[in-house]
């Protein structure tokens, strides 16, 4: 419980890689009507549905190897500075006990339990924070070189 299975797959830039910013698109292909309780539909089959027309992404994620001192002390830097365009940050572990990591940043933490975070945005490289530059309908996921 303390200390879940890592993220396979996942892992810190070695020497000579360089860092990769990218956007992401959180739209979704609708394959199927969707209803409400009443029946009204709420999407239609093959629409495109941009989650941001309907909600907001209210923190910033930092994806960290909680093993790995550089990158524990790299968020506590982080979220000493203070919030990027107002939003708090979550932590995300992919490797390191939970309880320590916690302890260490005085903050809750969370593991992506079997990857299913770095697989959906597709995370390879800790550290990385994914946000939402202001208004826009996307997200950016950004890699961090360390050192």
């Amino acid at each position: 419980m303390l200390r879940p299975q890592p993220v396979s797959g996942v892992r810190a830039l070695h020497p000579g890689e360089s860092p990769m910013t990218r956007p992401f698109n959180p739209s979704v292909l609708i394959n199927q009507d969707i209803t409400d309780t009443q029946g009204r539909l709420i999407a239609k089959k093959g629409e495109s549905v941009n989650p941001f027309n309907h909600i907001g992404f209210d923190e910033n994620l930092l994806f960290i190897d909680a093993d790995q001192t550089d990158q524990l002390q790299w968020v506590k830097k982080t979220i000493e500075e203070g919030k990027k365009d107002g939003r708090p940050y979550k932590v995300i572990m992919v490797s390191g006990n939970v309880k320590e990591a916690s302890q260490a940043l005085h903050k809750r933490v969370f593991f992506d339990q079997r990857g299913f975070l770095c697989k959906h945005f597709g995370v390879k490289h800790v550290p990385t924070m994914i946000y939402r530059p202001g208004d826009e309908k996307r997200l950016i996921i950004e890699e961090i070189r360390l050192g």
